[in-house]
């Protein structure tokens, strides 16, 4: 019996042997430098979708619990303090960002 239980809880709550498979290994992912990355690589004219970039990272970074708000937290600061441009929706990297 405490071994059907025990695998019972195991399946439920992701404890006991097996459980370290199912999490995120490693650092966290940095959005703000992994944002910049995705946009540099993609080299999309017009700019990168959200999707695309959100894409890229996830892409670049197998593994690793990607936290979508802290995504989109993330973008809008970097579009608030000037790093990026967005156009629609698609985002560019701002001229004063690419000087520096």
């Amino acid at each position: 019996f405490l071994g059907f239980w025990r695998s019972s809880v195991a399946k439920l709550f992701g404890r006991f042997a097996g459980a370290s498979s199912d999490k995120p290994s490693g650092a966290p992912i940095h959005y703000k430098a992994s944002i910049i990355g995705a946009i540099t690589d993609l080299k999309d004219r017009n700019g990168s979708s959200s999707q695309a970039i959100k894409k890229h990272i996830e892409e670049a970074h197998p593994g690793k619990k990607f936290m979508n708000a802290t995504y989109q937290r993330v973008l809008k600061n970097m579009v608030a303090a000037g790093d990026l441009v967005q156009v629609k929706q698609h985002y560019k990297l701002s001229a004063e960002f690419k000087k520096s």
